[in-house]
């Protein structure tokens, strides 16, 4: 399997290899050291492009001796480790760092009766593993494909490594994880691999395709996670997270957490059992854990990682869903959306706004230089103005002004503005996008998950650009819809699929990269820059002449 990354991540000196096919005693060392190796502390954290990578992430240190092997497992492609005796034929030997040398006494327990493979381990691959700081990367010979894993310290997770493109001779590189821990209960959270290879890439694996029980596993996981998102989506709107957080270590009692928050305790007791059976909390002896993570993620909107505004939105959105079977038949959007769907977005967009300050920035370094010395910004199609709040905080001599054609969004907007004493500084428009203001009247125009819904997109950037000043620059920060088969076959695809037909049923439409490049093209500008961001958002970046 060849990664395609000559170059890309820099020296493969020193780098620790990746074994081949090792049983593992999971019962002893719950798949927390192989071949020597386990992972370090939290506290050693390993990043890929600028992200941390979680638990997956920490990096590798040597651990002395080795282990007693009483039962010999396996973790297979689905995540479920079955556990083999004695009686269990043996595979090939592992492929020791130095690439040919066998391991001295280490068999491969072969519980599909395959013929193992053998290879060179490629230095991309001990580059790879370096970088993500895994504790081992396996691979089972698996009929017609070969299928990477990644074990972690505490808990057995099974996680697929690819690499889904190349941007600018860098290559993007995703690890696919099982929201499940298996080691709690009976976790049937699956992963979703990609179906073949892209022959023009070479970077994927080829797995053998998914069975019956596959499928279900598959299914019956999605099920799973309809349940899951209303339950996060009850625990963000009706402040119970926020509670469960606050209580840190020592928990809640369920009673005190409906008192707190003025919901009904038997509506609290089972929702407090349900975000157990989902991980979202521990409940134990009548009392709430949340875990650190989990309430980060889910509850910090200044995080890039943010994904509670995805919650809100997505169930909000389903909300409307009524009518979608009227809209397949007839084609027919819906007629207008409730104001309580423009306020998820706006919880959505927190998102988008700490993806601007800590990832957009990061990429501009020039754009932050000149925004500290001051100029005129305008935000178009502002929503409720958090993103012009956020610039005001972070940049004092600038002057803001938002875009806004909602009435209610309008109306959001200055009552913020209000509330955070920023009314001297921003000045909300209410307007059509394609009336931002005079001509050269800015030095920055800017799109925050707006173009894609706009009308007419060309004639919107060419009124944009018409209001900037010689030197000015115009901004696109979106989430572009996947441009193959092969993007839409991941996690964000899937996500990016569900929001496209949402899109669709209100009137508008997610845009692909290429299409985002079309509307520069026909509105007559130049050619932007485009970035694809380590979010998933991408940036598209035009400088009007000086």
């Amino acid at each position: 399997m060849d990664l395609g990354l000559d170059g890309a991540l820099g020296s493969t000196e020193g780098s620790s290899g990746f074994g081949i096919g090792q049983a593992v005693d999971v019962s002893k060392h719950d798949g927390g050291a192989i071949d020597g190796w386990e992972l370090g502390e939290a506290g050693d954290p390993a990043f890929a492009f600028g992200v941390p990578l979680g638990n997956l992430g920490r990096r590798l240190r040597r651990r002395g001796g080795g282990f007693d092997r009483r039962a010999r497992v396996i973790v297979d492609r689905h995540g479920r480790g079955a556990a083999r005796g004695a009686p269990n034929p043996p595979g090939p030997a592992q492929v020791q760092h130095d690439r040919r040398e066998p391991a001295a006494n280490l068999e491969l327990a072969d519980p599909l009766g395959v013929v193992g493979r053998e290879r060179p381990i490629s230095p991309h691959e001990g580059v790879l593993g370096g970088l993500l700081g895994v504790s081992r990367v396996a691979q089972h010979a698996q009929r017609d494909g070969v299928q990477p894993i990644l074990v972690g310290k505490h808990e057995r997770i099974e996680g697929a490594v690819e690499v889904a493109r190349q941007i600018g001779g860098e290559a993007v590189v995703g690890v696919h994880q099982s929201p499940e821990p298996l080691g709690r209960r009976n976790r049937c959270m699956t992963l979703r691999y990609p179906r073949g290879c892209d022959p023009r890439a070479g970077h994927r694996a080829t797995i053998r395709p998914m069975g019956h029980d596959d499928r279900y596993d598959d299914l019956i996981a999605s099920l799973a996670g309809f349940h899951r998102s209303w339950l996060v989506y009850l625990g963000l709107e009706l402040g119970l997270f926020e509670r469960v957080r606050a209580a840190g270590r020592e928990g809640i009692a369920t009673d005190a957490l409906a008192a707190e928050t003025g919901t009904h305790a038997a509506a609290i007791e089972a929702w407090a059992a349900a975000a157990d059976a989902h991980d979202l909390a521990t409940f134990e002896d009548g009392h709430l854990v949340m875990d650190d993570d989990v309430a980060a993620i889910l509850l910090d909107g200044d995080r890039a990682d943010f994904l509670g505004g995805q919650f809100v939105h997505a169930v909000v959105a389903a909300m409307d869903w009524g009518d979608m079977e009227t809209f397949f038949r007839t084609g027919t959007p819906i007629a207008e959306r409730p104001s309580r769907y423009r306020e998820a977005i706006e919880i959505l967009t927190r998102q988008d706004i700490a993806v601007f300050f800590q990832e957009v920035l990061a990429a501009l370094p020039q754009l932050v230089a000149d925004l500290s010395r001051g100029g005129r910004v305008v935000d178009v199609h502002c929503g409720g103005g958090r993103w012009l709040v956020a610039m005001a905080r972070r940049f004092p001599a600038l002057e803001l002004v938002g875009i806004e054609f909602e009435a209610d969004s309008v109306a959001r907007a200055r009552a913020t503005l209000e509330h955070e004493r920023l009314s001297d500084r921003i000045d909300i428009r209410q307007a059509k996008a394609t009336q931002p203001g005079s001509t050269s009247e800015y030095d920055l125009a800017y799109f925050q998950y707006a173009l894609h819904q706009l009308d007419d997109a060309p004639q919107v950037l060419r009124a944009a650009w018409s209001a900037l000043r010689p030197g000015g620059r115009l901004l696109v920060l979106d989430w572009p819809l996947p441009s193959g088969p092969e993007e839409f076959r991941t996690r964000h695809g899937e996500i990016i699929a569900g929001v496209q037909l949402d899109e669709l049923f209100q009137g508008t439409a997610l845009a692909s990269r290429e299409r985002f490049l079309g509307w520069f093209a026909e509105a007559g500008l130049p050619s932007p820059t485009s970035i694809d961001l380590p979010s998933g958002a991408a940036l598209f970046l035009a400088e009007r002449p000086a």
